[in-house]
């Protein structure tokens, strides 16, 4: 069994409060991690505010709809913007897109990637769940055989 396997397994164990921490600490570790697979490949290529593509500027891959976008960038830590890379950077490195990939199907398994919302919205959300319908389940964590 696989450590993801048995992380969510244990998940289903906690009382709802806990879980709430699991979700904060997982959001953690994949936004670092993201972070810093970023830092290591560089796959967008930043120079002079353009992209690798140099079809826009960087504050451009941010949609302009973002409560939470400034001239100087992103005003929060989320998962789902930080998590996302266009076509061209995501195929810049073969190992990249592995790691990238298999972090991003983390992020929207455990229901982490919510577009537009700050990582506070997100453990909001879990919260009125947990209320609405109780602790998680392997099942509403949407499985683990993919791990």
């Amino acid at each position: 069994m696989s450590r993801t396997k048995k992380k969510l397994l244990m998940v289903t164990k906690m009382h709802s409060k806990e879980q709430i921490g699991f979700f904060s600490d997982a959001y953690d570790a994949i936004y670092n991690r993201a972070q810093a697979l970023l830092e290591e490949f560089n796959p967008c290529e930043i120079e002079n505010g353009r992209c690798m593509s140099r079809m826009h500027d960087y504050l451009a891959c941010c949609s302009s709809t973002c409560a939470y976008i400034s001239r100087e960038g992103c005003t929060t830590r989320n998962l789902r913007c930080k998590t996302f890379l266009c076509k061209d950077a995501l195929n810049s490195n073969p190992k990249l897109k592995s790691r990238w990939e298999r972090l991003e199907k983390l992020a929207f398994k455990l229901e982490l990637a919510y577009p537009w919302t700050s990582k506070e919205g997100v453990l909001k959300s879990k919260e009125k769940l947990v209320k609405w319908h109780g602790p998680w389940n392997v099942k509403s964590l949407g499985g683990t055989n993919d791990y």
